[in-house]
């Protein structure tokens, strides 16, 4: 059942959503609706949808009245990299347990 959720986790996170997604994350701050479109390339009306969608999801949330951030839910995607991940606000970060790892690929010569 669990690889159910990803496929249909996977099959809604495509299109506008998925760029709403990475737009988010790549601003500083909370983004507008307006900044959101501007960034993705998306009309008003489609990122409006994905905003929706994403909070219904729980990927986002709204910050204040004119901007939305990510979710603690949003940060564990496997979206971002490890690096990454120590750019994100800390009361959004994954918490990992004691002696948890990331794997990351050895570089070859």
């Amino acid at each position: 059942m669990e690889t159910d959720n990803a496929v249909t986790l996977l099959r809604s996170l495509k299109g506008a959503p998925l760029s709403v997604l990475i737009a988010i994350r790549l601003f500083p701050g909370p983004a507008s609706l307006l900044q959101l479109a501007a960034a993705t390339g998306y009309e008003r009306t489609a990122v409006t949808q994905a905003v929706a969608g994403l909070e219904m999801m729980g990927f986002v949330e709204r910050a204040h009245y004119r901007g939305w951030q990510l979710t603690r839910a949003a940060v564990q995607l496997p979206l971002w990299t490890p690096s990454e991940i120590g750019t994100i606000a800390p009361d959004a970060r994954p918490v990992l347990s004691a002696g948890a790892e990331v794997d990351r690929p050895q570089p070859s010569d």
